[in-house]
């Protein structure tokens, strides 16, 4: 068969609609599908002729390929609520439920559908207005110009849609009018739907109003299909009439999360081209969100100037109208076009027709708007300049912690570093932690990671290590979280959870832990509810210290060994727990501040070491380099065996690299709010008191204006290149990562070290390619980030300088000679009760 062809089908529009021929879509490849994909969203409108025989399966598995992870059909169960205008023009084919069979008349038997009476649209039941009955078969309106598109819940704009005539009256032809007072008229073939381009549409809008769109944002209204059930169309079916008839919002069906209420950007991207699109859905949008921070709610205001920025697009000259014929398979992009169903038929007239939209995984892609201060929701604002968040941050600022800190109480009621608001408290209790986090009332902290990163090195060459005949492909963003947490375990409850020993997630604590993130992120946004989750009703689904797995099960351990520190015959040691003790800290808080640390200082260094082996290994380039500084530094006898920190902290690139991964992705990405008791002013603009003002980690550490036009780009040589003043203000740009002044992170000096250490001690001795390049990592963020599926084929280094192996407890030396410490002096990282003051069981949780 011949190679895909594509042709537009009006050579005066060459770039929207056209067909294609020579496609095969029970055999079609890749490179079949990713030429149909190209043209799909180059003439973004695309019909296939002849498929008749395309069953309903291989028509959804079609319009998945366009979306792999979309997975239920675009509206959901909204479709069932019997208020809503869509509810009676569509049945479901019941072996196929993304499938929906549209169209006109009585069919006896479809795809499994009996004796259904199908129902056109008709303008008749939409329109205020209505063209006479005997005109009726002669003329007609655009039903409804739209989005397919739920635009409620967590039920994104579906990509693409397909539509396939089965069954075509033909015959005749309709006028169309528009009756708006233009005296605009287009002739169209029975039964045609008509597209506009979103595209064109934002091409033709004026300077100021390109502006203003690229800028702003809608909010569609809750329920969208139920809310306008009683409320009429304009007569060019391109937005409402304003009455006044809209379903009150009170008597719409409950609103279960408020986040389900959808605010979209009023242009979306194409994929392909990079065109912009003006994509509002006319009929149910409801307020419109300005770059300011300020909201339009006046609906009959908003409908009109949605209206004046769509008017022109839907002019005759400009739609499409397709010409059906039976067997004709369309595609089009649903995040470039609105289309409209048009026509009145006879009665007997049938028309039918299969659709098929998948609810997207992702939401659409608008424009990248740049500016400092944005408004995201009632009271709360997010910042994007670095200046003004280490002004809002710094010690002599009137802003403080906001109430959304409360939520993340990990023993409530009880307050602790992360969620006490006082700023005189804080300072307080930070006073007391601060020499215990600083190392200097730890005894052998150094030897400590050693010990835990040799443990490490171990656990990969025992179970993960692959050779040229050995493949053992090993998730390593799970896997590095087992370090992670037998370091943090160690300092605060002087010894390790045994993560490493049992190759495994103990008690589920990472599960749960994960899994407790969405519910922590809505009690922070919403600190109401911590009053009630606080009642005794709730107090069942609360971790406590008696729990066996999760979060409660290391309260239980941290309460345990707190209790060991206190009372009559209290054992006294120089660790973190000690420091705390010996500063005054009382039981409680000694319990609280335990947890604090592991909570809070696993996932973040586990996040910034999976992302530096992410992008090591897929950048050869900064590997390479990488690896050749570290080899330079064995063989001038700079590197010890362990490294030592000092040694580490004097390698360029490598305090470049770990720059680089706390930049492109902050391991803590929740906007922390501040707020002032009174007026303030951010960004140049007045903040009412107890405003919200949070960050945007991910904007502050790729400002261009600080980073350079390729801020997003992962390129640790920048720090190494850039002189003069912006070094610094790079420097003090990425120092927001651990906070600020009296909120500043108090565990940096130890992340930092740990860092420092695992880097060098990995990537001296191994080398981790991506087994999945296409896919390498799925990553959820939930203000702290969930990373899994980083598949690698860990491998030794053929030819490493100063190559290591680990035989633990103790370390083994492969070297050459200019490795500077001896296998005697590196042996002495082994532990036992009897000869170590910083041993530990090898498990704590063997005690327990």
């Amino acid at each position: 068969m011949p190679g895909i062809t594509v042709s537009p089908i009006n050579p005066s529009r060459p770039e929207f609609g056209a067909l294609v021929d020579h496609v095969d879509l029970d055999n079609l490849s890749d490179a079949g599908f990713e030429a149909l994909r190209n043209a799909l969203y180059t003439y973004n409108v695309i019909c296939i002729k002849s498929q008749s025989n395309l069953s309903p399966k291989g028509q959804a598995e079609l319009t998945r390929r366009f979306d792999p992870e979309a997975m239920s059909y675009g509206h959901g169960k909204t479709i069932d609520a019997k208020r809503s205008i869509l509810h009676p023009d569509l049945k479901t084919v019941p072996h196929q439920p993304e499938v929906q069979v549209i169209g006109n008349g009585f069919v006896p038997e479809y795809e499994g559908l009996k004796n259904i009476t199908l129902k056109h649209p008709h303008h008749r039941t939409f329109h205020k207005t209505v063209i006479p009955d005997d005109q009726d078969l002669d003329f007609t309106r655009f039903y409804r110009w739209h989005i397919d598109a739920a635009l409620f819940g967590g039920l994104q704009p579906p990509l693409v849609t397909s539509l396939l005539a089965v069954k075509v009256p033909t015959g005749r032809t309709q006028t169309v009018l528009y009756d708006d007072g233009s005296n605009d008229t287009l002739r169209v073939p029975l039964g045609t739907t008509a597209f506009v381009s979103g595209y064109t549409m934002f091409e033709n809008l004026s300077a100021e109003q390109k502006e203003f769109v690229l800028t702003s944002q809608v909010e569609y209204a809750p329920h969208p299909y139920v809310w306008i059930s009683t409320a009429k169309s304009r007569p060019d079916g391109l937005g409402m009439v304003s009455e006044g008839k809209e379903v009150p919002i009170d008597e719409l069906p409950p609103i279960e999360n408020a986040t389900d209420v959808q605010i979209q950007p009023m242009v979306w991207q194409n994929p392909i081209t990079g065109r912009f699109a003006l994509q509002i859905h006319p009929s149910v949008v409801r307020k419109i969100h300005l770059r300011d921070g300020s909201v339009i709610g006046d609906l009959a205001k908003v409908r009109e100037i949605v209206h004046d920025l769509q008017r022109p697009g839907i002019a005759p000259e400009l739609v499409y109208a397709h010409d059906w014929e039976e067997g004709d398979l369309v595609l089009f992009n649903n995040h470039g076009v609105l289309h409209s169903v048009v026509g009145a038929f006879d009665k007997d007239e049938v028309r039918l027709f299969r659709q098929c939209n998948l609810a997207a995984s992702r939401p659409p892609v608008g424009p990248e708007v740049r500016g400092p201060l944005v408004r995201i929701a009632p009271e709360y604002l997010v910042c994007g300049d670095p200046i003004e968040i280490r002004r809002m941050w710094g010690v002599r600022s009137q802003f403080d912690r906001a109430p959304w800190f409360k939520g993340f109480q990990l023993d409530p009621p009880n307050d602790c570093s992360l969620s006490i608001r006082d700023s005189t408290l804080h300072s307080l209790l930070r006073s007391k932690l601060s020499p215990g986090y600083s190392g200097k009332d730890i005894d052998g902290l150094h030897k400590s990671i050693d010990y835990q990163v040799a443990k490490f090195v171990r656990f990969i060459e025992e179970k993960y290590l692959s050779t040229e005949t050995d493949f053992r492909p090993v998730d390593f963003a799970r896997k590095i979280q087992f370090l992670t947490l037998d370091l943090i375990s160690t300092f605060a409850l002087r010894g390790t959870f045994g993560f490493m020993d049992k190759y495994e997630d103990l008690f589920d604590y990472i599960k749960t832990t994960e899994e407790s993130l969405p519910l922590m992120q809505m009690i922070a946004l919403l600190p109401g509810l911590l009053s009630v989750l606080h009642s005794p009703l709730f107090k069942v689904i609360r971790p406590t210290h008696t729990d066996a797995i999760g979060l409660g099960k290391i309260m239980g351990i941290a309460k345990e060994i707190a209790s060991e520190r206190y009372g009559d015959s209290e054992i006294v040691k120089r660790d973190m727990l000690g420091s705390f003790v010996a500063r005054g800290l009382t039981q409680k808080d000694a319990e609280s501040e335990s947890l604090v640390q592991i909570v809070a200082g696993s996932d973040t260094t586990a996040t910034v070491i999976r992302i530096g082996i992410f992008h090591a290994s897929t950048s050869p380039l900064v590997y390479q380099t990488l690896q050749e500084e570290i080899d330079r530094g064995v063989k001038a006898g700079q590197i010890s065996v362990p490294i030592k920190d000092f040694e580490a902290r004097a390698l360029p690139l490598l305090q470049a690299f770990i720059k680089g991964c706390f930049r492109i992705w902050p391991p803590i990405t929740d906007i922390v709010p501040r707020v002032s008791g009174t007026e303030a002013v951010v960004c140049g603009h007045r903040v009412p008191g107890n405003t919200n003002v949070g960050w945007s980690g991910r904007s502050v550490m790729r400002d261009r204006n600080v980073f350079g036009d390729d801020a997003d780009l992962f390129s640790p040589e920048r720090w190494l290149r850039t002189q003069g003043e912006q070094l610094p203000t790079m420097e003090n740009t990425i120092e927001l990562v651990f906070g600020q002044g009296k909120w500043g992170c108090l565990g940096k000096p130890i992340a930092l070290l740990e860092l420092n250490k695992v880097f060098v001690e990995l990537l001296r001795r191994f080398d981790f390619p991506v087994v999945n390049p296409a896919h390498p990592m799925d990553t959820f963020d939930y203000g702290v980030m969930t990373q899994f599926n980083l598949m690698l084929r860990i491998t030794k280094r053929k030819s490493p300088v100063g190559m290591l192996s680990c035989s633990y407890p103790n370390w083994t030396v492969e070297r050459e000679d200019t490795c500077r410490e001896s296998t005697a002096e590196v042996s002495n990282l082994r532990r036992t009760p009897q000869n170590d003051s910083m041993s530990c069981r090898d498990s704590i949780i063997e005690s327990f």
